[in-house]
């Protein structure tokens, strides 16, 4: 193992650049197998992680469970030095308040989530890929060699970066609107742990984050596909061949909120803050014909009967996106709508219709055709 020749008196150590979020147990200090003082030169202080929260997220309804939201991250800039007796010691993470109970969503790096004043939105914190709260199990050693101190390490990785991230995330359904508030998230410490505690981070949320979730409202949708002569359709195959506009209206969106906030960064007290939106919102569409699905490959649907009327045989309705592309029924298919930050906004899907002919002998009558559109917001 590596060693380094220290004073007679003391050992110590810098932890300098990335501050994991050590958050400290309060259940660690009750029974410590370490032994040995530790104590802050420098800073004489322990560095205050303050992360401020700002900007507006929209939470789709359709966003599955567990979806990260939004992530920001705190990088320390300056070196903390830590002078230690001989002993051993060892790292501690914790979450030291959690304003909101415990969520049953579990993250997947081994944190604990918490519930926040928005309704189906959460909280996590983490370090170094390791989920809080977090007692370092590996430990230095610091024994004497001598007049020299002698600084191991025993088992495992002792995390000496000063960072830590907090994640926003969809816990359940459905989500609420509103503002979330810094003062509703947990805080953290990090330390060093001994026969004594040296606190070497004190880190809190501060700030607000605006949460949009709602859907657009959309109107149903008649359209008449007009009056042909069979002498247009020429086989199985073949089709009226002028497309009929089938226009999906949303109204009154809410604003989506995408990649506004990534890569922005802040300065802190020396401190580097980065807060980002990891995804850009989408809204997509998928088409269930209410009869069956004729020519699956070619987005044909039978015909509807009314009862009463006579209805023409051999003969589909053909539905395709704004390119001419035949729709895949019972399908999610992306939208392409450049969706905006406007509130109240209005979009439009552009579908297209016409007939197409699926049967050798094709006859007369009345053609009509129904299907439902569902709109998946994410």
């Amino acid at each position: 193992m590596p060693s380094t020749s220290f004073r007679p008196a003391h050992h110590c150590f810098s932890l300098i650049g990335k501050l994991c979020v050590l958050l400290l147990l309060s259940a660690i200090g009750t029974a410590p197998a370490w032994a040995g003082n530790c104590k802050m030169t420098s800073p004489s202080a322990p560095v205050n992680g303050t992360i401020p929260l700002s900007g507006n997220i929209t939470v789709g309804r359709d966003v599955p469970v567990g979806t990260e939201l939004y992530r920001t991250t705190f990088w320390n800039n300056t070196a903390i030095t830590v002078v230690c007796d001989a002993g051993t010691y060892a790292y501690a993470k914790n979450l030291t308040v959690t304003p909101y109970p415990r969520a049953s969503w579990t993250p997947p790096n081994g944190a604990i989530a918490y519930q926040t004043n928005i309704p189906g939105i959460g909280v996590y914190i983490w370090s170094n890929q390791t989920g809080l709260p977090n007692l370092n199990t590996a430990s230095i050693n610091i024994a004497h060699n001598g007049d020299n101190f002698i600084m191991t390490q025993a088992t495992g990785t002792i995390d000496a970066w000063v960072s830590y991230d907090v994640t926003i995330v969809k816990i359940s359904d459905p989500v609420g609107t509103g503002t979330l508030n810094g003062s509703s998230l947990p805080t953290v410490q990090f330390g060093v742990i001994g026969s004594n505690t040296a606190v070497t981070l004190n880190a809190q949320i501060t700030g607000s984050l605006n949460i949009v979730s709602r859907t657009c409202t959309t109107p149903n949708v008649q359209v008449d596909l007009g009056s042909h002569y069979m002498t247009e359709l020429k086989g199985v195959g073949t089709t009226t061949g002028t497309w009929v506009n089938v226009p999906i209206v949303l109204n009154n969106c809410p604003s989506f909120f995408d990649l506004n906030y990534i890569n922005t960064n802040t300065m802190d007290g020396g401190n580097v803050v980065t807060q980002g939106r990891l995804a850009a919102n989408s809204i997509q569409y998928s088409v269930s014909p209410v009869t069956s699905i004729a020519v699956s490959n070619q987005g044909v649907m039978a015909l509807q009967s009314d009862g009463v009327n006579p209805t023409a045989s051999g003969i589909g309705i053909q539905m395709a996106d704004s390119n001419g592309n035949p729709i895949a029924y019972n399908q999610k298919n992306q939208s392409g709508l450049n969706l905006t930050t406007t509130n109240n906004g209005n979009y439009t899907i552009n579908l297209k219709a016409r007939y197409y002919q699926t049967g050798a002998s094709a006859t007369a009558g009345q053609a009509n055709g129904a299907a439902t559109i569902t709109l998946t917001y994410l």
